[in-house]
């Protein structure tokens, strides 16, 4: 009878379990052994990968088909030929709270208490903008940030009223000529039934928000996305200023493009979660 061997997937023998004698038919056993520390598997099977982000000249609304908390690094040539590189940006953690008559709310300090009256929708880390456009502005290609709200990012004079940009939202940019970042990261996705479902949620918000579907490839039909709550949409556009207006039955948007964000309209003091589903 052979020597009993444990190995690891590549075939190198870890240690040797016991020896077996046939003529005295007894086995010698070691009581002793050491297994060397294997390296754990991502169990859901979603990899790091490098998503291309393109912002145009001028204004535009920008969306992140990737997810913000998976953010390993982002690439940026500059107008002298070299790379810049920031490694593991810096991440804040977020909350963000809803509430049946008031709508919704975000809390930057994960130590603060959840607000009176509101349930957890999510919770999951942002990234900083001074470390998303760090290698543009060198190059004095940014212009202007601004969020759903009006704050505004303006690295001219080293002011930041936005803060951290995060999963569920696209920021309107200006910009003097087009800039290009490569960013390393992975989908957006969660597991269903021991399954990667890609895809991920967007919350819309009561009056104007600006919106990013979480999608890598874009291409889902707006009627498909506001049809659970249609009769609260009152507009969306794109950067263009293309219109949708389910009231007269008017699409001049039509699908969600890559990396395009979008600017929403929204009544009846209410908020809506949306789950955007990819298929492969």
């Amino acid at each position: 009878m052979p020597d009993i061997k444990l190995s690891d997937i590549e075939g190198d023998e870890l240690f040797e379990i016991g020896t077996s004698n046939p003529e005295t038919q007894q086995t010698t056993y070691k009581s002793f052994v050491n297994i060397p520390q294997l390296q754990a598997v991502d169990p859901t099977g979603v990899e790091l990968e490098d998503f291309e982000i393109i912002i145009v000249n001028g204004w535009s609304y920008v969306a992140f088909n990737f997810d913000i908390s998976t953010v390993t690094k982002i690439r940026y040539e500059k107008d002298d030929g070299t790379l810049h590189e920031v490694i593991n940006p810096t991440m804040t953690g977020i909350k963000f709270y809803g509430h049946p008559t008031s709508g919704y709310t975000k809390i930057k300090d994960s130590s603060e208490a959840a607000p009176s009256g509101y349930d957890l929708i999510n919770e999951h880390d942002s990234i900083s903008l001074d470390d998303i456009f760090a290698g543009p502005i060198q190059d004095n290609k940014i212009i202007i940030v601004k969020d759903y709200l009006g704050s505004a990012f303006l690295p001219e004079y080293n002011f930041n009223g936005v803060g951290n940009w995060h999963n569920y939202e696209s920021m309107q940019i200006k910009t003097t000529e087009q800039i290009i970042l490569t960013v390393t990261a992975k989908r957006h996705h969660r597991i269903v039934n021991n399954q990667i479902q890609y895809g991920g949620t967007t919350v819309f918000g009561e009056g104007w928000t600006l919106v990013a579907p979480p999608l890598k490839y874009g291409g889902m039909p707006l009627e498909e996305i506001f049809e659970p709550f249609l009769e609260d949409l009152i507009i969306c556009k794109n950067y263009l200023g293309a219109a949708y207006l389910p009231e007269w039955n008017f699409n001049g948007v039509g699908d969600t493009v890559r990396n395009q964000g979008l600017q929403v309209k929204i009544k009846n003091n209410n908020y809506h979660v949306v789950d955007f589903i990819e298929n492969e």
